[in-house]
């Protein structure tokens, strides 16, 4: 993947392969997993932290709903640089909160950053 030349030009994910998460894991089970395999997130999974309050740690992105989709298997979360909010980017934050926990266990994801 080739990066921008200037910071303000979009940057495109293209190169969706790489690791894999195993299945199993002995001494392990799976309690909770998502695909991403449907159109759209599992609301039953999945709910956003809408807001631009910075959580903590001063993000200088206004979190909703438009900038999260679900696309041949993969959950896409897209930073834009575009003003909403009192802030100068718009993203998308999700979370489970209230839809599923654990004490202990594994957890795996596998990403493609920019």
């Amino acid at each position: 993947m080739e990066l921008p030349t200037q910071p303000d030009e979009p940057v495109a994910v293209t190169d969706l392969t790489g690791n894999t998460s195993p299945e199993s894991y002995a001494g392990y089970n799976l309690l909770w997993s998502d695909e991403f395999s449907g159109s759209a997130l599992d609301n039953a999974k999945w709910g956003y932290d809408i807001g631009g309050d910075g959580w903590g740690n001063n993000e200088l992105q206004y979190h909703g709903t438009e900038n999260a989709s679900v696309e041949g298997g993969y959950l896409i979360i897209e930073a834009r640089e575009e003003s909403f909010g009192g802030r100068s980017y718009t993203s998308s934050r999700i979370n489970t909160k209230d839809k599923f926990s654990f004490k202990y266990g594994r957890v795996d994801i596998r990403a493609a950053l920019p």
